[in-house]
Parts: structure tokens; C-alpha cells; sequence
């Protein structure tokens, strides 16, 4: 998208006015309401603030956008759908009171509208980093910020997943660790479960970072999933070798 330096250097800025412009688009955006936007108008006018040594403050106030969009709108439909089935456990044992098909409809739907929030999430993102590629080749570059993409991922993972999912409960990521790990337990015992569920929500663990440094040996699959999943895969496959056994000796 050519935009011609010359010109636009003369002109003062209107930050507030512009970034209104910018923020009434982004929401748009983030309602699927974006048919009607001129994207080249929009990149436009990020491309003037960072031409006049404004793209820190426009860099915050885009996180700060996605920090209240994610914090006030895709929350709560997410931890609304944390319903009793998927709460109630055994102090003891862990495992919920709730009967099999109580649990496994409940999980999907919690899995399907963490999946959705996600999916939405890097659509809107990577519309958004169309509008504010110059502030990422200028801005980021030089300030050494990550991009815009890799910081709104980041903002998700803290704002959606590093949360407790209401007062005195554990992080949402712990609760979405355990929903895994139990639909794969009913998988291996027999049950039908919605598998395109659990590789959308595990790929989105893999597609997250601990920091907006992206280090690769730091993705949430690793640090916050696989130690667990291989934990109950051992006692499974332990289990059903005893089993296979005990069978065998009969």
C-alpha cells in the first residue's frame, strides 16, 4: 500500500481525532460489522501518526483497546460457559460429581466458544496489523516492541486464559487443562467426543507464548499442558497394562 511521504509531512496531526477514527474502525472490526471500512483510509491514518513520532502512543492505545475489548466482551461469554458440571469436584479424588454426559456436553460447549473466541480474536488481529503495518515495520522495529499481532496474542493469553475465572477459583488455563484431559479420559474409555474441539483448543496452546517474546520452548502447550497430559497418558497406559495382565494370567 504506497503512501507518499511528501504531503503528509506538512500536515499536523489531530492524534485524538485520528485515533478515534482508528478506535470506531477497530470496533467495527471486532463486531463484524467491516464490509463498509476503507482499509487504504485506515492505513493511512496510522501511517500519519507514526510519520509525526506518534506511534508509542498509538501502540498503547491500540493494546489498551484490545486489553478492554478482550477483558469486557470475550470473557464473559467464555467463563459463563463454565457451568456446574464442569466445577463441581470431589475434594478428594478431583474427578466431577456430575454424571459422564453432564460433563462432556458442558466441556464442549465451553471448548467450542473458547475455540470461536480465539478464532475471532486472530481474524480481527491480522485486519487490525493490516491497518497498523507501518507502525510495526517503523515503530516496533526500532523500539524493539513486539509486533501488534504478537502483543494482542499476548493480551489474550493474560486476559482470557491467566485470569481466575471468577474470584477464589483457579486460572481459566488450569480449568481448560483439566476439560482437555477429561474429555480424553472419556475418549479412551469409550465415549464419542467432539475431537475437532480438543486439537482447536490445544492448537491454540501451541500458537500461544509464557511472554510476548514468542520463545519458542515457551509455548503454553509446553509449560502448562504437556507435563499433565503426559502425566494421566502414563497412568493410563500403566492401568490398562495391568489390566491387559490380570487378563492374560486368567
Amino acid at each position: 500500500m504506497a503512501i507518499h511521504r511528501q504531503g503528509l509531512a506538512n500536515n499536523d496531526v489531530d492524534f485524538d481525532e485520528t485515533w478515534g477514527v482508528l478506535e470506531k474502525a477497530f470496533l467495527e472490526i471486532h463486531t463484524k460489522n467491516a464490509s463498509a471500512l476503507s482499509f487504504e483510509e485506515l492505513y493511512r491514518n496510522a501511517y500519519k501518526i507514526v510519520l509525526k513520532k506518534k506511534g508509542d502512543e498509538l501502540y498503547k492505545r491500540v493494546a489498551d483497546f484490545e486489553q478492554r475489548w478482550l477483558a469486557k466482551h470475550v470473557r464473559e461469554r467464555v467463563v459463563n460457559l463454565l457451568t456446574p458440571p464442569l466445577l463441581m469436584l470431589d475434594s478428594v479424588s478431583g474427578r466431577s460429581l456430575t454424571t459422564t454426559a453432564e460433563k462432556k456436553d458442558s466441556g464442549e460447549k465451553f471448548l467450542r466458544e473458547l475455540r470461536g473466541a480465539w478464532e475471532d480474536h486472530q481474524v480481527c488481529m491480522s485486519m487490525l496489523t493490516d491497518v497498523l503495518m507501518y507502525m510495526d515495520r517503523v515503530y516496533c522495529q526500532d523500539s524493539r516492541q513486539p509486533s501488534i499481532f504478537a502483543k494482542s496474542m499476548g493480551l489474550f493469553r493474560d486476559q482470557i486464559l491467566r485470569k481466575p475465572a471468577r474470584p477464589e477459583m483457579p486460572l481459566l488455563l488450569d480449568i481448560l487443562t483439566r476439560i482437555i484431559l477429561d474429555q480424553i479420559r472419556m475418549d479412551r474409555d469409550g465415549e464419542t467426543i467432539q475431537a475437532d474441539l480438543i486439537k482447536a483448543n490445544i492448537s491454540m496452546l501451541e500458537g500461544l507464548y509464557d511472554s510476548d517474546q514468542e520463545v519458542e520452548d515457551e509455548k503454553l502447550y509446553l509449560t502448562a499442558f504437556e507435563t499433565d497430559f503426559l502425566a494421566t497418558s502414563a497412568d493410563f497406559y500403566r492401568t490398562e497394562g495391568e489390566r491387559m495382565l490380570r487378563e492374560s494370567d486368567a
